[in-house]
């Protein structure tokens, strides 16, 4: 029988190597200012919330083995616990109303035992499972193996007991000499390596360690869904936290490896943002250029542009051309002599001001349609309003060839 590695008590709980995490951390906090900085709306942060909670949950339910299929885990986050047939889906339901409950959380709440307590009985409530005893840390005839090579947790008891203790002391006084990011990282490690509990132990040490990054400055209600990473990496994740125990307590690989995952998640993020906030430029522009353009003559063919870049605007992907018309055409085009045409024609305008990009798919012959979001980097709109003006009459400007109506 192979001999499990045993938990020992760290002889200090912040043990890395300041120089070698350096460059690492930097970039963490490079990208974390970048963020905290970065000029956005309420509803913006509010979808990023969604967008991060949602893999934040993914990611730490699929790092334990829960698999389920998309319609699955979407009726998970839907449906009440009582509805819920399969045990995955209650583990995720489980989940999801751990991280809406740290979301509502006081960023400046102490690291307490009783909050670590909270956070497992709220990650743990509703599986109905023998395995899971929501909120309470191991007895002394309790004793867990986890991990490759395996691992024993500390002895459950007494064992226990003290070391969630020591972790809570250490959190609230030597992690606060050092970098909250690094602090977040090292109380994951710790309550992972400790094991407290019967089960759900990965969880509750992922969730710890979402409530310190927030309380590490990301803007408020943000969420970086540190557990996708860990999901992507976990070969890597399982076998940096395995060699921590056997190192003494090492944390600067496990330390390089988070901070190294915590800009790329950042990053994505940051992607998110831009994209948001040149949609709002974008927008602006958009509107301002096109209210200077209404008359009596010009208002039709206005607001049948308006319809189609406001269409465009609220989708991530390229949109086929045959698909907007269809969009567009019961409100704008129907009463028209020769409605494809004159759908064309405002394409080919939108186009010749380079509101949108045009590509042919050379296998289907299709055309494809997105908005241009670095539109109103090219342009004033003074220098639109000249080049609108200038374009050819409608008749000479189809840059697309029209099929029959």
């Amino acid at each position: 029988m192979v001999q499990a590695i045993h938990y020992r008590k760290p002889a200090d709980w912040m043990f890395y190597d300041i120089q070698k995490i350096a460059h690492s951390l930097i970039g963490a906090k490079s990208a974390l200012r970048t963020l905290q900085n970065l000029p956005y709306q309420k509803s913006w942060l509010e979808n990023l919330q969604k967008i991060g909670h949602k893999e934040e949950v993914f990611g730490t339910t699929r790092i334990e083995g829960v698999e389920v299929t998309e319609q699955e885990f979407q009726e998970a986050l839907e449906k009440p616990f009582e509805f819920l047939k399969l045990k995955n889906q209650r583990e995720i339901k489980a989940a999801d109303n751990a991280y809406k409950w740290i979301s509502k959380l006081q960023v400046g709440a102490p690291i307490t035992k009783e909050l670590l307590m909270n956070i497992h009985r709220q990650i743990t409530r509703g599986i109905e499972d023998s395995e899971y005893k929501p909120g309470r840390i191991r007895e002394s005839d309790d004793n867990v193996i986890y991990g490759t090579p395996i691992h024993r947790g500390a002895n459950g008891g007494d064992e226990c007991q003290e070391m969630i203790n020591e972790l809570v002391v250490q959190i609230e006084s030597e992690y606060n000499k050092h970098d909250p990011l690094v602090g977040a990282i090292a109380a994951h490690y710790h309550l992972a390596s400790i094991h407290p509990f019967s089960n759900g132990n990965g969880r509750t040490a992922r969730a710890l360690e979402a409530f310190m990054l927030r309380k590490a400055g990301l803007p408020e209600g943000c969420l970086i869904p540190m557990s996708n990473y860990y999901y992507d990496e976990r070969g890597r994740y399982f076998g940096l936290l395995s060699n921590i125990i056997e190192n003494n307590h090492d944390l600067t690989e496990f330390m390089i490896f988070a901070l190294e995952g915590l800009e790329i998640q950042i990053n994505r993020a940051l992607e998110k943002a831009k994209d948001e906030l040149a949609r709002a430029l974008y927008r602006n522009l958009m509107f301002d250029f096109y209210n200077k353009l209404e008359s009596k003559k010009r208002r039709v063919i206005t607001l049948r542009q308006l319809e189609i870049l406001k269409y465009l605007l609220s989708k991530k992907k390229p949109v086929e051309l045959d698909d907007i018309f269809k969009i567009v055409f019961h409100e704008h085009y129907q009463h028209l002599k020769i409605p494809y045409t004159a759908f064309i024609r405002d394409i080919s305008k939108m186009s010749q001001i380079e509101a949108i990009e045009i590509k042919r798919d050379k296998e289907s012959d299709e055309y494809y349609i997105r908005i241009n979001l670095d539109w109103p980097q090219k342009f004033t709109e003074t220098e639109l309003y000249k080049t609108y003006k200038s374009l050819p009459a409608a008749k000479s400007s189809i840059a697309i060839t029209p099929r029959e109506d």
